[in-house]
């Protein structure tokens, strides 16, 4: 009996630890990678810009098998859907256009769970060349999201960088 209740006492001192533990953890995520592409700012942006062209370039869209993508409206408002067996279901809806500067984009995830993002792409014009930050954050639940952070980050980061080497091969195959 003592044992019982020494090997409970340990569980739940383990558990209230964990708990306590999160609650210092940060709530949020902020994930930025930049790269820069060889051409000018504004034969650049029109790709990002319009979500027809995302998954021309994004590093998730290759990954998924059985796919359906659905792309409606233009310019702020523009949504894409998908829904698939790896990348799950759900959207990114641009939110704001700033031209050759800014494009701001909500996304959004239904499944295999419900979360929501901000993405941020920025455009430093540089004459003949572009630096392109993209920029992620979110925040992150209690308790177990807290300490998944660090590994979010690295591999959303990693994911970013991906999508901008095949963003820079993109625009260097599709603009002169």
């Amino acid at each position: 009996m003592r044992y019982i209740k020494a090997v409970s006492f340990l569980i739940i001192s383990l558990i209230v630890l964990f708990l306590l533990a999160a609650l210092f953890m940060p709530n949020k995520y902020y994930i930025e990678r930049t790269i820069e592409i060889d051409r000018p700012v504004d034969s650049i942006f029109r790709f990002v810009a319009d979500l027809n062209y995302y998954h021309q370039w994004d590093p998730w869209s290759s990954e998924e098998v059985v796919k359906k993508f659905n792309i409606t409206g233009n310019g702020i408002g523009q949504k894409s859907e998908w829904e698939g067996d790896t990348l799950g279901k759900g959207n990114l809806t641009v939110e704001k256009i700033i031209k050759n500067k800014e494009i701001h984009q909500l996304l959004r995830f239904y499944k295999p769970w419900e979360r929501e993002a901000i993405n941020i792409m920025k455009f430093e014009n540089k004459g003949n060349k572009t630096n392109i930050t993209w920029i992620m954050e979110g925040s992150l639940d209690y308790p177990i999201g807290r300490f998944m952070k660090v590994k979010l980050e690295d591999q959303i980061g990693k994911d970013f960088e991906h999508g901008l080497i095949k963003l820079r091969k993109y625009c260097y195959n599709n603009i002169n």
